[in-house]
């Protein structure tokens, strides 16, 4: 599905500008949605399970896209964490498909900004799991799409946030702006579909705000008749009833 989309498309490479990947968004591949639910509706019963999560609290799905790992294209992905509560990947390729590859997690003490030395590995776990197959894991943990020597490996990833998070306007800050400003451009260029879903579902809160905001201008016009007829009258009535006041009094 997402090759036959891409034969004609293209796949995308910007769309997540810090750590880009070759991929197409969920949004584009309809005939996957029912994959997509299915999926959606284990992670989050492992995540709420795994983390405690409480009915009263939500998940939100961020960004869901089919990514394209070649050995004659982007092999790899460097290490990275993601912007989310808990991330996902399910993957869609048969071993024998390519070689190398794996998603290296990283020993949650590091960080990059400790001091380390060459000589000493980094600990970590590389996981490779079977087609059909799911890792689950928490956004902010340190890991590393490993690059593939030979062959295509196609996985499925997804980013959830947990209650407010970055798709929402009020909560995103000063990138968020910016990620705003780029599905704006984009969508008058006809190219929204390309965008995360975060940044999808910060356009159509601003959209819906924008025509809030217009019905209510609209409205403006109306009170201020409205409010102009209300004094008119006023005064009419005003004159009206000194004029009989006046009437009164000369008899």
């Amino acid at each position: 599905e997402a090759e036959k989309y891409a034969a004609i498309h293209g796949w995308a490479s910007q769309r997540h500008p810090r750590y880009p990947t070759t991929d197409l968004p969920w949004t584009v591949l309809p005939a996957a949605w029912p994959i997509l639910n299915q999926t959606l509706k284990a992670v989050e019963a492992n995540v709420r399970a795994r983390c405690n999560i409480t009915a009263n609290e939500r998940l939100s799905v961020n960004d869901i896209f089919v990514v394209r790992y070649d050995s004659d294209g982007q092999r790899g992905l460097a290490r990275h964490r993601d912007g989310s509560f808990a991330s996902f990947n399910l993957h869609l390729s048969h071993p024998t498909d390519y070689e190398g590859g794996g998603t290296r997690f990283y020993d949650p003490s590091y960080h990059p900004d400790k001091p380390s030395t060459n000589d000493v590995p980094l600990p970590s776990t590389l996981y490779k799991i079977p087609k059909g197959s799911m890792l689950v894991h928490g956004g902010r943990l340190f890991h590393q799409g490993m690059e593939v020597t030979r062959g295509r490996r196609y996985i499925v990833a997804g980013f959830v946030g947990l209650n407010r998070h970055c798709c929402k306007l009020e909560y995103v800050g000063l990138s968020g702006l910016w990620q705003l400003v780029r599905a704006l451009a984009l969508h008058q260029v006809g190219m929204a579909a390309l965008l995360p879903q975060h940044d999808i579902m910060l356009l159509f809160e601003f959209r819906g705000l924008v025509i809030y905001w217009l019905q209510w201008a609209a409205l403006i016009p109306l009170v201020y008749m409205g409010l102009m007829v209300v004094v008119f009258l006023g005064d009419s009535a005003r004159k009206w009833g000194w004029g009989v006041l006046s009437k009164a009094r000369s008899r």
